[in-house]
């Protein structure tokens, strides 16, 4: 009976492998040259490992991001990493990706797409779950990133990222850029 299961599963994974270099994501994926560009390169797995800042956002807003403008509801939240860079997160992910942790006065002016500028000084300290692993590559040229909440801009360099668990998706919504220089301080390669 063990000998039979393995054969399944060595069978089931030899065929998930021609699959996946063999057009395995659905051609009407946005990102499907991206996903497929970083197949032939070859998926890593990683996991954060530095604290950011948030605060819940009060009104829509543009933020600023590294990889281009993206616009943010009432009740997002602000994010902030290690070199002070934004990005907006809706509240479900952040908690599904994050441990709240205490409040801490850090004060932060952001001047947002409309032009306007807020201080702020009341955000929470969030630390990454180590359970929440992601899969990465580096990209080799610039390229574009069609996320579910905005289009990212990656440049020559920079990590296209996707969560472990949405690895065998063919049709991945849940893609993102991360700088190569913050990556490489912010994360750390776990071994499969």
């Amino acid at each position: 009976m063990f000998i039979n299961v393995y054969c399944f599963l060595y069978l089931k994974m030899a065929d998930r492998k021609k699959d996946f270099h063999d057009c395995y994501y659905k051609n009407s994926n946005k990102n499907y040259a991206v996903l497929v560009e970083a197949d032939k390169i070859g998926w890593k797995k990683a996991r954060k490992t530095k604290e950011m800042f948030a605060r819940k956002l009060e009104k829509n807003v543009i933020v600023p991001t590294l990889e281009g403008p993206l616009n943010a509801k009432k009740g997002d939240w602000l994010c902030m990493g290690v070199d002070g860079e934004l990005w907006p997160q809706d509240e479900p992910k952040l908690l599904k990706k994050f441990n709240k942790l205490a409040p801490v006065k850090k004060t932060l002016k952001v001047k947002y797409g409309d032009g306007e500028e807020i201080s702020y000084n009341d955000f929470f300290v969030f630390k990454p779950k180590p359970e929440k692993e992601k899969v990465f590559v580096q990209i080799p040229n610039s390229f574009i990133v069609h996320a579910s909440w905005g289009v990212l801009n990656g440049k020559k360099g920079d990590y296209l990222c996707k969560w472990l668990d949405d690895g065998l998706d063919p049709d991945p919504q849940d893609v993102w850029v991360v700088d190569k220089d913050i990556f490489e301080r912010t994360h750390e390669i776990v071994h499969w």
